[in-house]
């Protein structure tokens, strides 16, 4: 009997500028994985969102789009912003931190990096082992609770960072889990 191939739903929001080009390529790599494996199939579903979307529709991403989110097992976003999308304060529009990170708090950015044996780098002279680690970054709070609240002047411009003590523990929760698995 043959194994079925487990299926999972991406969303993939392509971004604008070099974010289309840099999911193109991540979409390239994940056929090439898919087929290497041959035990899922991945279904992608594509909305726009960003800069480009916000200048087309007025709003950084669609309701349909937050929908898909929502019920997709993953999702694939390029980066998003344009140096002409801004807003009436001449910030830049079409942002999607606080659409995705602050509305579905997602608190964790996990950036892990490791040199894998036997692939060309830079860095391949070192032994594999030994470059292994994890970037990891609250992704809620800081700068990004506190979007839209400083003040600016001709000659200035200050800002406040906001942390919680229920962000910074969870984050520090996190990442004890993270280096203790």
């Amino acid at each position: 009997m043959k194994h079925l191939a487990r299926s999972y739903s991406i969303v993939i929001l392509p971004g604008d500028g070099v974010g289309t080009e840099i999911v193109d390529a991540a979409l390239e790599i994940l056929e090439v994985v898919q087929d290497l494996m041959g035990r899922f199939t991945l279904v992608y579903e594509f909305h726009q969102a960003g800069a480009g979307c916000c200048q087309k529709t007025g709003f950084p991403i669609s309701p349909e789009a937050l929908e898909a989110f929502q019920r997709a097992h993953s999702t694939l976003k390029g980066p998003v912003g344009l140096p002409e999308v801004r807003r009436p304060d001449r910030t830049e529009g079409g942002l999607l931190g606080g659409e995705l990170r602050v509305r579905f708090d997602l608190f964790a950015n996990v950036r892990p990096i490791r040199l894998y044996p036997n692939v060309a780098t830079p860095l391949s002279n070192r032994e594999p082992d030994r470059i292994d680690y994890v970037i990891l970054r609250e992704n809620c709070e800081g700068l990004y609770l506190s979007r839209g609240v400083g003040i600016t002047t001709p000659q200035a411009a200050t800002d406040t960072l906001l942390m919680t003590a229920r962000g910074c523990e969870r984050i520090s929760r996190y990442a004890f889990r993270l280096a203790r698995d």
